[in-house]
């Protein structure tokens, strides 16, 4: 689903995740800050953000501090992306991490993504 209605806990849970981006402005150019948080049940069960380049994105970062994934609501600031550069493609490990679903605060200018992270 591309769109739903929000609650007052998915805004609180995706400032937490800009928080989280806000800690790898000057560590992470040329590629974009980006926070992520995944919870279940109300709960944060895991969190990341962007490291210096060609390591992991912050989908990933979450995803490894996270021990059970699977049917979590993911809270992401950027469209997480869908192409192999440095790092493998953030899509395919919230795949399979069978999360349940992504929220993203904005679809990413990056033409190699740009909606297809979404398609995913």
């Amino acid at each position: 689903m591309v769109s739903e209605t929000v609650s007052t806990f998915d805004c609180e849970m995706m400032s937490k995740a800009i928080q989280l981006a806000q800690k790898a402005i000057y560590s992470c150019p040329p590629n974009p800050a980006v926070g992520c948080v995944i919870c279940r049940e109300g709960e944060i069960i895991g969190e990341g953000y962007t490291r210096p380049t060609g390591n992991n994105h912050a989908e990933i970062e979450a995803l490894m501090n996270c021990s059970n994934p699977k049917g979590a609501d993911v809270y992401v600031t950027l469209e997480p992306c869908s192409h192999i550069g440095r790092t493998g493609a953030c899509t395919k490990a919230l795949i399979k991490a069978q999360v349940k679903r992504v929220f993203i605060s904005m679809i990413d200018p990056n033409p190699l993504v740009s909606g297809k992270g979404i398609k995913h």
